[in-house]
């Protein structure tokens, strides 16, 4: 018998935008796609480590519409004073809640979250201990959420070194690779066509779109599927309404399926 193909999702950073990985799964998994290993950065790292220790996309989904004003602000008013404006421990609490404490090595597939080592620019794979942990180190936006310590090091978002893990995936054993940018629309040069002078503000958001945008786009250079959601730069309030940005994930996984069936 033909040994069968791994499949290997790399689930790309980018904050909210990060929600279409749901629609992304869930159309896979409604088309009888494998998915034998997840790595993740940032927000690809709490959706797919989430989906593994649930085993539920449906479930996920159901927590994010479910979301709320108040959650947000119960989550973003965890104050700090150092580091970051956010400690991050109620992001935790509040993943704990669904999904329990758990660690990657009990997981029935194989998991890793991408971090990003403050001190070398580095990124940081992990692969074992505290699921939850591994996840909060991911997604530590820098300034919004306190850096974490795991070891000697102190990790930020994972999604400033390594936005779209698709050489992770490979390491870890994945035949086919199906990658997940969330970043591929960042750089819209229609819309950035201005009559005006731009602001300070415009220039600084500019210029770290461009840098993700660019980052992005080398990482998925080696993956033998790109999916890249028509997802474009979101406020973090936007997360209250995630039912259209799941839908973009969908939408962009079925344009791709026919690509995918064939190679399997």
């Amino acid at each position: 018998m033909a040994k069968q193909k791994k499949v290997g999702l790399a689930l790309g950073s980018g904050g909210v935008r990060g929600l279409v990985h749901i629609g992304v799964i869930k159309t896979l998994l409604a088309h009888h796609i494998p998915i034998d290993i997840i790595a993740g950065t940032s927000a690809g790292s709490v959706i797919g480590g989430s989906f593994i220790a649930l085993q539920d996309i449906g479930k996920i989904e159901t927590i994010v519409e479910a979301f709320g004003y108040r959650d947000l602000a119960w989550i973003l008013t965890d104050a700090a004073f150092s580091s970051g404006i956010n400690k991050g421990q109620r992001a935790i609490e509040f993943l704990q809640h669904y999904i329990g404490k758990r660690t990657i090595e009990s997981l029935v597939t194989p998991f890793a979250a991408v971090a990003t080592d403050i001190a070398t620019g580095e990124p940081v794979i992990i692969t074992h201990g505290d699921l939850l942990t591994a996840m909060r180190a991911s997604s530590s936006v820098p300034l919004l959420f306190q850096p974490i310590k795991i070891g000697n090091a102190y990790l930020m978002d994972g999604g400033t070194s390594l936005p779209v893990p698709v050489r992770v995936v490979k390491k870890m054993g994945a035949d086919i690779i199906i990658a997940v940018s969330c970043d591929a629309h960042l750089i819209n040069k229609e819309a950035n066509q201005q009559q005006n002078q731009p602001s300070a503000l415009s220039i600084a958001w500019s210029t770290m779109n461009s840098l993700r945008y660019s980052l992005a786009k080398e990482n998925v250079k080696s993956a033998d599927i790109v999916i890249e959601p028509l997802v474009t730069p979101k406020n973090i309030t936007e997360s209250v309404h995630g039912g259209p940005t799941i839908q973009l994930g969908v939408d962009a996984t079925l344009k791709m399926l026919p690509a995918i069936q064939k190679l399997l």
